[in-house]
């Protein structure tokens, strides 16, 4: 595969691929990653509040089917409260990640708090970005949800920078990830901050 087939391959919205990663996709993106960031790509998975489910597995499985992908994946405290999430996002912190993908329950962006706000379960994505936003984590890395249901507009609408749904396919989420690693990386190469996407 050539690298232009791997760049056309990796349109962050396309519906050109199919759910699962097959080994072209692999190859043709470690090509992409390997000539344009010229390192692994290291992204962050935290677990859904209340433990692992088979989705978010499955979806690690595949990321980790790419040698220039680095998965580190993270439970959740067992109290979701602001010192646990800054405890954790310290521990992220020093994997320097590119990328940090909540795993959330998407129906849980659209309700209001009266109607959700007592559960930890919706709290917790809130809760993780003030002290992503206090850590600055925020500046350095791509701090997204991704889950059943999500979408980007509820995603940002709470304030994160972009939302996944758990349909898009894997290497279609590889490059957007790709894509904003290398757009950072530009930044601190210049000296200045990333744009903000909100």
């Amino acid at each position: 595969m050539s690298l232009f087939e791997a760049q056309q391959q990796i349109d962050p919205r396309g519906g050109m691929m199919t759910a699962s990663a097959t080994p072209a996709d692999a190859v043709g993106l470690d090509l992409w990653l390997r000539t344009e960031l010229r390192r692994r790509l290291t992204i962050a998975v935290i677990e859904p509040l209340g433990g692992p489910n088979p989705l978010c597995q499955d979806h690690c499985a595949l990321l980790a089917i790419f040698s220039e992908v680095r998965v580190v994946t993270h439970r959740p405290p067992d109290t979701a409260d602001a010192s646990a999430a800054t405890a954790l996002l310290a521990r992220i912190e020093r994997d320097d990640v590119d990328a940090l993908l909540v795993w959330t329950n998407g129906r849980l962006l659209t309700t209001g708090p009266l109607e959700g706000a007592c559960t930890d379960e919706w709290q917790w994505p809130r809760t993780l970005l003030t002290a992503a936003e206090h850590t600055g984590l925020l500046d350095r890395s791509l701090v997204a949800l991704i889950g059943e249901d999500v979408t980007q507009a509820a995603a940002r609408k709470i304030g994160y920078e972009d939302g996944f749904s758990a349909d898009l396919p894997v290497p279609a989420l590889v490059g957007v990830l790709a894509r904003d690693a290398l757009v950072r990386e530009m930044y601190r190469r210049r000296g200045s901050s990333p744009p903000c996407y909100l």
